[in-house]
């Protein structure tokens, strides 16, 4: 009697242990969360050291932009009357530069022009490679000519008006041009592009 007794308190310690190990969770094949981290900030990256964080050059800036090798200044102004005309040219000095059309000549590291001596023609060619940070004024002195050609020719000759008032400052880099010329029964707008694709061949 006393054996049975002894078997069934065995096998009822037996049930309870089967029981308890049967509701422990086995964790030991569970993948661990990663740890928490913050959002990445766009900019990041660009605090890491060696991340190379400089844009890339602008090519239309004026450092970029430089004549064809061989060029003078004087050769564009040359085919530019050639090409637009220009009646009776007298080439620009320091001296009108400066008290006739109002632009300084230190403001320039060098320039070439021509302009029409006659009362009957509105003519002006010019080109100025314009010293860093002068650009402004010698193109506001330029508008200001503009101006005063036009207003010159209000009362009369309407195709120098025209031309006057289709004045073109076109700007490359460092280089100003000032454009006055073409044949109005040609179309004046033509003929500032074609100016412009001449201008454009010698860059």
């Amino acid at each position: 009697m006393k054996n049975l007794l002894a078997l069934l308190l065995a096998a009822a310690l037996c049930t309870s242990a089967l029981t308890a190990c049967g509701r422990k969770k086995d964790n030991s094949n569970m993948t661990p969360a990663p740890p928490a981290t913050e959002d990445k900030k766009p900019d990041d990256d660009a605090e890491k050291p060696g991340k190379d964080t400089n844009p890339m050059p602008d090519m239309n800036s004026d450092s970029n932009v430089v004549l064809k090798e061989g060029t003078k200044l004087e050769d564009i102004i040359l085919k530019l009357g050639e090409e637009l005309g220009i009646a009776m040219p007298r080439k620009l000095d320091d001296d009108t530069l400066k008290n006739v059309f109002g632009i300084n000549p230190e403001d320039l590291e060098e320039y070439y022009g021509e302009y029409s001596v006659v009362d009957t023609s509105a003519d002006h060619l010019f080109v100025f490679k314009v010293k860093d940070g002068k650009k402004d004024a010698v193109i506001k002195a330029l508008e200001d000519r503009k101006a005063a050609v036009v207003k010159n020719f209000e009362q009369n000759l309407p195709d120098q008006l025209e031309k006057a008032q289709n004045a073109q400052i076109i700007e490359k880099g460092p280089y100003v041009f000032f454009i006055i010329a073409g044949d109005s029964e040609k179309g004046i707008d033509k003929e500032m592009e074609r100016a412009q694709e001449i201008i454009d061949r010698y860059f």
